[in-house]
């Protein structure tokens, strides 16, 4: 049989278990203080010292200052925690504390070393509120089975906001109703695949350091990543970012590939909107072979 054990002792049990983990929000502690506290138990051992009406507050606090004159976790901004044995990045943290999203634009520029160019702020992408309260929710209720529990939604993570500092930078939070892919770095850090990346530069290039610049990272790593490039391109592309991307990488750069040539075939109709640069005005330099106004001064 399985000794009692205390709240503090349960805590730090249930800090063991994070394995992909290396911050955590104070709702996190709140909602296993709860748990335990409707239960009882925690992985087959009864807690004691906890009863029914235990102030939660103070149950908080205590939990807390015992994780942290420990050593266990270190206190953040009076929002969240970190895991006190380690240093770790301030991508890994917003990964962990938020379940459903991913670095992107120049955060993942950089993260790739594709740029020199540094963000105040950290790109985090996210799905819309709805979907993100869906997802919430059912990994809530897949964590916790006790019917008591469940029913308390109160603790399911908010929607990330802007306001919060991670190692004192903010987030730039992108709510999009279709998200990518994303490559898992290590056990934490979920950062947009390449080749969706390279695809997001040309479509968002005033989040990305300016179309000028992207120019330059395409000219300085396209053809390393062309393959990654075009299936982007041929899973997620429109036609207008067949035009651009197929001028891009095969007439300004002079990189030849069957399957950009053949974007042709969806990009022969000029249309009223085909402009590289979307909210900026025509120029009469114009590629007639990819049917889109060159409206850059880089093309002048």
């Amino acid at each position: 049989m399985n000794k009692k054990i205390s709240v503090q002792e349960a805590v730090v049990l249930w800090l063991s278990g994070f394995e992909s983990k290396v911050a955590f929000f104070d709702s996190e502690l709140s909602s296993f203080l709860y748990q335990i506290r409707e239960t009882r138990y925690f992985q087959g051992h009864e807690i004691k010292g906890f009863r029914t009406d235990s102030n939660m507050k103070r149950k908080f606090l205590e939990a807390s200052q015992h994780l942290t004159e420990n050593n266990f976790v270190e206190r953040k901004n009076k929002k969240y925690f970190t895991l006190g044995n380690q240093t770790p990045s301030e991508l890994d943290v917003i990964c962990s504390l938020y379940d459903f999203g991913y670095i992107s634009y120049l955060s993942a520029m950089q993260f790739y070393k594709l740029t020199d160019k540094k963000s105040k702020k950290i790109d985090y992408t996210v799905p819309t509120r709805p979907i993100w309260k869906k997802l919430q929710l059912e990994a809530f209720l897949k964590s916790n089975a006790d019917d008591k529990v469940s029913k308390n939604i109160t603790f399911i993570p908010s929607y990330p906001s802007e306001r919060i500092k991670i190692n004192n930078k903010h987030l730039n939070v992108y709510s999009r109703a279709h998200t990518y892919r994303y490559t898992e770095s290590g056990e934490i850090t979920r950062v947009i695949s390449i080749g969706d990346l390279f695809l997001e530069m040309v479509r968002h290039p005033e989040l990305c350091g300016g179309f000028q610049h992207v120019l330059e990272v395409y000219k300085s790593n396209s053809r390393k990543f062309l393959n990654e490039i075009i299936e982007s391109v041929e899973e997620y592309g429109r036609d207008i970012d067949k035009s651009r991307i197929g001028f891009i990488i095969s007439s300004y750069l002079g990189i030849y590939d069957k399957r950009i040539t053949d974007w042709k075939r969806d990009s022969i109709s000029r249309g009223g909107s085909r402009k590289m640069i979307s909210n900026d005005t025509y120029s009469d330099i114009y590629s007639e072979e990819w049917c889109i106004s060159l409206n850059h001064d880089v093309f002048s």
